[in-house]
Formats: C-alpha cells, sequence, structure tokens
C-alpha cells in the first residue's frame, strides 16, 4: 500500500506502507509450509513534521473619533493578524 502519512512517519502499523503476501501453493504431502512473515511494514516519509504554528493577533490600534458629535455615535478600533496559523 501507498504511505498513510506525509511526514513523521515510522515503522508503527499507522505510519508505514504495508504489504502481504498471499500463499500461492500450500504444502501437499510431505511439503514444508511457507516460510516468512505475511505481512511486511515499510518506513515511509520519515521527515519530521514542519513545526506548528498558531494564529497570532497584533496590537489593538488607537481608537477612532466619535462617528457623531452628539446623541451617541461609536468609536472602533482594529488589529491585524501577525501570525497565520501553518501546518496544524
Amino acid at each position: 500500500s501507498g504511505c498513510p502519512v506525509t511526514c513523521g512517519g515510522s515503522v508503527g502499523d499507522k505510519s508505514a506502507a504495508v504489504r502481504f503476501r498471499t500463499i500461492a501453493q500450500y504444502p501437499l504431502g510431505d511439503g514444508q509450509k511457507c516460510d516468512g512473515k505475511i505481512k511486511d511494514l515499510r518506513p515511509c516519509n520519515l521527515d519530521p513534521c514542519p513545526q506548528a504554528l498558531d494564529c497570532r493577533w497584533g496590537l489593538w490600534s488607537a481608537y477612532s473619533a466619535c462617528s457623531s458629535t452628539c446623541g451617541g455615535g461609536e468609536k472602533s478600533r482594529s488589529r491585524i493578524i501577525e501570525q497565520v496559523s501553518q501546518n496544524g
């Protein structure tokens, strides 16, 4: 089978390529049974996975001027994303 992971692979069942054998001829008479494993695990994509980066907000900006001179209004402020989340 193909490799089930794109990085961080190992020899374990969940992160290795798996190959199976089938017995084409069972022993007859005094013949010997097949020797060896039926299942073969091959490590794959062993390179470490990239480090996960969390999203990180920047600082708040200063408040804007009031949207109205009387009767209630709003002030607003904003902030930017300094780091977009990656690899997670």
